[in-house]
């Protein structure tokens, strides 16, 4: 009976067919039949297919891709990663908490976030928290944040703490998404002379240090009042979006407090310390290794977060410009309307920033002069709004059905 189960998993289960485990049970009582030999108890032979080894049990019914991805052990070196700042981990992620309006108090949805994780000591250097989906716009924020110091960010969110990570990056090592290989990134990591690398496609083994930080930040979130969970057996009962108190400020204070005052306290076996005591033991030295130093950042931080905003190109009218729907302008534009381009004469673009979380201003890079210039609403008694509310008013004032959906329809349905 050992036997016919022995060769019935060889030939009949363990293959790309990847026939159910009831087939296989039909055919081992099938054979055992033919043969004289009494069949086996159906728990007998389920226990049989439970100790075959799941990576092997992957290979053989054709899953090969998801076993090297489950079971190929991840180096406890990264390869580069030999001091702070050497390789930087992004990803994203969609929330598992439904967050509120600061003033309705009505459900918004899940927010997305986007995390920098330092490989070599495990500190998270920056992330960004949006309603608006992840991509290259929120890896622009969340680096800006990365790579300047935190004090006026703890300050601003009230969390008291230490976060000394900080500074310029040699690489940063991305999903290999196609909204990370836009212009708006690349031209930021140019300028700064950051080495930008793409994970391979479905090898999530390259990107393991910041998987197992989401993984604590889902945990994170399942604790929180309007959680979505991760399955639907877990939701069954519970309604997030009744239950759901906090908002997006909220939720992200929440999530500096525990990067701040629990994540990089705790012990990590990779690394045998602290995230911190990693972190500062490298730039200020230890007994045995001298110390790396202070951390290099821009001299100009202002520069630095335009820099890694995300950008339109626009040529400038009489009325100014426009974004999304909003008009712009400031006397500054006055020379530039109607100027052609030096190369090929026709209207000449510029390049213009925004900053999603506050679009009551955007910023135009004049390059003939090399400078950077805010250009206000040009009905500056309009209040400031964010990017992903801005899109949503103008969704709203269509579903009214209105004809036109111009910038007194979109700041009436916000």
């Amino acid at each position: 009976a050992e036997l016919v189960i022995r060769t019935v998993i060889e030939d009949t289960f363990l293959t790309k067919q990847r026939r159910k485990a009831s087939t296989a049970i039909v055919e081992i009582r099938k054979r055992c039949r033919s043969a004289g030999i009494t069949p086996p108890p159906e728990s007998t032979i389920r226990r049989r297919f439970a100790e075959i080894p799941a990576a092997a049990m992957l290979r053989r019914r054709g899953h090969n891709e998801e076993a090297a991805n489950r079971f190929r052990p991840i180096i406890g070196h990264f390869p580069g990663a030999d001091q702070p700042l050497a390789v930087v981990q992004m990803d994203h992620t969609k929330l598992d908490v439904i967050v509120v309006d600061d003033t309705t108090r009505r459900p918004l949805g899940r927010p997305y976030i986007t995390v920098a994780l330092d490989v070599y000591s495990r500190m998270v250097l920056g992330f960004y928290v949006s309603m608006e989906a992840a991509g290259a716009m929120a890896a622009g924020l969340c680096l800006t944040m990365a790579i300047l110091p935190k004090d006026r960010f703890l300050d601003a969110v009230g969390v008291s703490g230490k976060w000394p990570a900080y500074g310029l990056m040699r690489s940063v090592h991305l999903d290999n998404a196609k909204e990370f290989r836009g212009n708006v990134l690349k031209r930021a990591f140019d300028e700064y002379a950051i080495d930008l690398k793409l994970r391979p496609a479905k090898t999530p083994h390259f990107g393991g240090h910041i998987e197992r930080f989401m993984g604590r930040l889902a945990n994170l979130m399942h604790t929180l009042p309007g959680t979505t969970f991760s399955s639907p057996s877990k939701r069954k009962g519970y309604d997030a979006e009744k239950e759901a108190t906090l908002t997006l400020g909220e939720v992200e204070r929440y999530i500096t407090e525990f990067i701040v005052n629990v994540y990089h306290r705790d012990f990590h076996d990779g690394i045998q310390m602290t995230p911190i005591d990693r972190w500062t033991s490298a730039i200020a030295g230890d007994d045995l290794t001298p110390g790396i130093g202070l951390p290099k950042i821009p001299t100009d931080a202002r520069k630095l977060a335009i820099d890694f905003l995300p950008f339109e190109e626009r040529t400038i009218q009489k009325y100014g410009l426009v974004i999304e729907g909003i008009h712009y302008y400031h006397e500054v534009l006055s020379p530039l309307i109607g100027s052609q381009d030096p190369v090929t004469g026709r209207p000449r673009k510029y390049v213009v920033r925004y900053d999603p979380r506050d679009m009551s201003q955007v910023y135009l890079s004049d390059p003939d002069t090399a400078s950077t210039h805010p250009i206000p609403y040009r009905d500056t008694s309009r209040p400031k709004a964010s990017l992903w509310s801005i899109r949503q008013a103008t969704a709203e004032a269509r579903r009214r059905g209105l004809a036109t959906v111009d910038e007194d329809a979109i700041f009436a349905a916000l």
